[in-house]
């Protein structure tokens, strides 16, 4: 009788290992990588960790200047004392915080091109990015809009003409190399009002205050669209302003 022959171990399988540890390696390499990257304070406790408990319990041996250096140093503040002290600076300078200032509230919204309108619609509120124009009628800020003369909106502030808006302009990307952070520069204001519609006599004026918004001449239009057009106002009732400034060396401000 014929010896069955012993079967050989496939050579492919040993290269399945290889390349599954290999894999395996990298990963782990991926995520060291990352973990430095991300929480480098993290990092450098664990390091100085061993070196506190040896000390603590005697047995540790010869150290360095710098590491005795290190080891007799006060703790760093934590992360969270670090961002309310960095909040603070920017809120005492200046460069974050409220605008309380009529006059500078009227130049940010003078900047502004677009006016979000929060209208009582039920359960939620229905917002309309809409174009408008400013005036200051009586020492009150009054902004004018247009729109067709049918339409969700206009169904909706006949039966509440209480809204509020927001408006916004000046953004501009600040990242900050040094302390691993990012954030916005920018400029807003909201409040709340009460629309009424304008009438017929008064539609034309209302159209020109708009136009001057967004032409620094005056712009001629044709008046035959004016009685299927729509104008009404909001008299703002409050009215608060805010702004990030962007005071940082360096800044990457966002390409459309």
């Amino acid at each position: 009788m014929k010896r069955a022959k012993k079967k050989l171990p496939s050579p492919h399988l040993s290269f399945q290992h290889i390349l599954t540890a290999g894999i395996a390696l990298s990963a782990f390499t991926l995520c060291a990588s990352i973990l430095v990257w991300a929480y480098p304070s993290l990092v450098s406790r664990a390091v100085s960790l061993p070196k506190e408990l040896l000390a603590r319990s005697g047995q540790a041996s010869v150290e360095t200047e710098t590491d005795s250096t290190m080891a007799s140093s006060p703790e760093l503040p934590s992360e969270r004392e670090d961002s309310q002290k960095g909040l603070e600076e920017l809120i005492s300078s200046g460069e974050l915080g409220e605008i309380k200032d009529f006059d500078e509230i009227i130049e940010v919204i003078n900047k502004c091109d677009v006016c979000r309108l929060a209208i009582n619609d039920g359960d939620y509120p229905y917002i309309v990015p809409m174009n408008f124009g400013l005036n200051i009628e009586d020492g009150k800020v009054v902004l004018y809009f247009h729109c067709a003369s049918e339409g969700k909106k206009l169904e909706l502030l006949r039966k509440n003409n209480k809204v509020a808006f927001e408006m916004d302009c000046g953004h501009e990307f600040i990242l900050n190399d040094e302390k691993m952070s990012c954030t916005m520069a920018y400029e807003s204001v909201m409040g709340r009002g009460q629309i009424q519609f304008v009438e017929d006599e008064d539609k034309f004026a209302a159209l020109k205050i708009i136009m001057k918004q967004y032409h620094s001449e005056d712009f001629e239009f044709g008046t035959k669209v004016i009685p299927v057009t729509t104008v009404f106002k909001m008299v703002a009732e409050e009215m608060t302003g805010k702004r990030r400034k962007n005071n940082t060396k360096r800044n990457n401000k966002k390409q459309d």
